[in-house]
């Protein structure tokens, strides 16, 4: 048998030529990694964006919507914005509450009736009342209050009536606020016929117009 010890073997530590030979070649296949996933992450398949639909609320009045044609095949559809219509209120207006109005009586303390053949007198106040200086007047005639007599036409009590007639007509009624009221009557003849065949009379206080009546109203308040 031979003694000879069989020779060692170089590790890589001892043999630098080899041991940079190694590193070269991972250094060349990380760099060649690097230079492949660009392209495998580039490759993968996109995801088509889906559209977004933005509502805006349109304060103007409602306007018609474009129509937009269908997209073409691969054609990425665009964004699109959408008006809301807005329906127009017309305001409303609310009648304000009014105030009823009140009629106003008409003032007056002596009440004249009339009609074709005859004319009446009443007083409508509350205490007696003279008819000094009164004169009833027309373009037809005229007639003094003093010619219904003394202490009738000066003294003419509350409610009660002075009454005219023409004497060519019988007996008449007088008018429903003088039944049973008559203090005075009188037929008077044409000059005396003061209110027929006239559109309006006028009433004088010692010859100073103190009203007007139209013979159309078939009666008149008058203060004396």
């Amino acid at each position: 048998m031979s003694n000879e010890t069989p020779p060692k073997r170089d590790s890589l530590a001892r043999n630098p030529q080899v041991l940079a030979a190694v590193i070269g070649g991972l250094v060349t296949i990380v760099v060649a990694i690097i230079g492949i996933v660009p392209s495998l992450v580039n490759n993968r398949p996109t995801a088509t964006p889906m559209p977004t639909v933005v509502v805006v609320t349109a304060t103007s009045p409602p306007t018609a919507l474009p129509t937009q044609a269908a997209p073409s095949p691969g054609e990425v559809p665009t964004q699109t914005t959408i008006s809301a219509p807005v329906a127009n209120v017309e305001p409303t207006s609310i009648p304000l509450p009014t105030q009823p109005l009140e009629s106003t009586p008409a003032s007056g303390n002596i009440l004249l009736l009339y009609d074709e053949v005859s004319f009446t007198l009443r007083n409508q106040s509350q205490q007696i009342v003279s008819l000094e200086g009164i004169t009833f007047s027309s373009t037809t005639g005229q007639w003094e209050a003093r010619s219904w007599g003394p202490s009738v036409y000066d003294r003419l009590p509350v409610g009660m009536c002075l009454r005219l007639r023409d004497a060519t007509v019988g007996q008449r009624q007088p008018p429903t606020p003088c039944r049973d009221q008559i203090f005075g009557l009188q037929e008077v003849g044409t000059a005396g016929l003061f209110w027929i065949g006239v559109a309006t009379f006028d009433v004088l206080r010692n010859g100073a117009i103190i009203a007007t009546c139209r013979l159309a109203d078939g009666q008149c308040l008058i203060t004396v």
